[in-house]
């Protein structure tokens, strides 16, 4: 599976952010829009630093989140309400929360990202930053093994 990276283009009614993306390649449509991607996001005081974000002392947690065009998959409310409450939609949910994703509701799902402190510490004392990214490693596999879920996802609501 190949994977997309760097920063969502800016077309007409598309969306538009600085924040550095990951999609699936098959996400991406022939005009160069996306249909979802995963976006490290922030849901604090975003004045906080970079490094409190990461090690988890700031007032939010850090996370990859699953991101649709209209913050709905398939960017219709009223199709994704009725997927929400069948029961492949509760099997689909207990999938992802076995990779580790949290469901925040009408189609928002993120997996928490977080570097122990000390971990971080000893990586900048000893220069060797293997240890750190270790932590991290674990939670890209499961964002990669999550395009499976999140494919039936888009599949299903878009069939509504």
């Amino acid at each position: 599976m190949l994977f997309s990276s760097g920063r969502l283009p800016t077309t007409g009614q598309g969306y538009a952010s600085d924040d550095f993306y990951l999609a699936s390649r098959h996400w991406v449509q022939h005009d160069g829009t996306f249909i979802a991607w995963y976006e490290l996001s922030y849901d604090g005081d975003n004045h906080v630093s970079e490094l409190a974000k990461l090690t988890g002392l700031g007032d939010g947690q850090l996370a990859i989140r699953f991101k649709t065009y209209n913050d709905v998959p398939g960017g219709s409310r009223r199709a994704y309400g009725v997927f929400e409450k069948s029961a492949a939609f509760g099997a689909i949910v207990k999938r992802l929360a076995l990779l580790g994703f949290i469901h925040g509701g009408r189609g928002q799902f993120y997996v928490p990202i977080s570097i122990s402190s000390d971990v971080l510490l000893a990586a900048w004392t000893s220069r060797d930053y293997s240890a750190a990214l270790a932590d991290i490693e674990p939670i890209l596999n499961r964002v990669r093994e999550s395009v499976q879920v999140f494919d039936q996802i888009l599949g299903a609501v878009s069939v509504q």
